[in-house]
């Protein structure tokens, strides 16, 4: 997964090598962060996945509750890298960058939405 975001990235980007020599180790912290995040998300999912048959109000609250939390931790996460990506991009770069962000955050969970069934 790490080999392919950088690479659409590094094409949307369009890097001088000045701006990626200071952007790619900026990248590289997000994105352990960041794959914390999504192990975390992967966990519940795989949690769900086996607890689905005999799913409790109380297992679905605690599901419930650990997707919005990590939304909420990844809405976090970007928005503490944003200001350090845009130290070192233009502001249309920085602007850039986040959208691609979005955009694969948004095809992880489609992903992970087309494996789960709904709850009954």
């Amino acid at each position: 997964m790490r080999a392919h975001r950088k690479k659409i990235i590094a094409e949307s980007l369009e890097l001088t090598y000045e701006e990626a020599k200071s952007f790619w180790p900026i990248y590289e912290q997000y994105f352990k962060e960041l794959n914390l995040i999504f192990k975390r998300r992967g966990d519940t999912t795989y949690d769900f996945s086996q607890e689905f048959e005999d799913l409790t109000d109380a297992q679905s609250v605690k599901l419930i509750n650990e997707v919005l939390q990590s939304d909420e931790d990844l809405e976090m996460l970007v928005d503490s890298y944003i200001p350090k990506v845009h130290d070192v991009l233009s502001g249309k770069k920085t602007a850039r960058f986040l959208q691609i962000e979005r955009r694969l955050h948004i095809l992880f969970e489609a992903d992970i939405g087309q494996k789960l069934p709904l709850v009954e």
